[in-house]
């Protein structure tokens, strides 16, 4: 086939205890890392999640606006 990794993934798989491991071998599949980067990050975070090794969603700073308006405002919890 035509895949440059075809005979690598093989070698590898061939280290490893067939107990443990299975090799398959798909065809007609596009280069997923390069055609939906985005999706294929999101599955590996929930993955990782799933493992307890992520952290959840990442949070963006708070913007200069509503630190300042926290500064005025002690009652208020922000």
């Amino acid at each position: 086939d035509l895949s440059p990794h075809l005979e690598d993934s093989v070698t590898m798989n061939s280290r490893l205890d067939p107990t443990n491991s299975t090799w398959m071998k798909l065809s007609g599949c596009g280069m997923v890392l390069e055609e939906e980067p985005a999706k294929v990050s999101e599955v590996f975070r929930y993955f990782l999640q799933g493992l307890g090794y992520a952290l959840n969603q990442y949070r963006r700073k708070s913007s200069a606006a509503s630190s300042l308006s926290c500064e005025g405002n002690i009652t208020n919890a922000c």
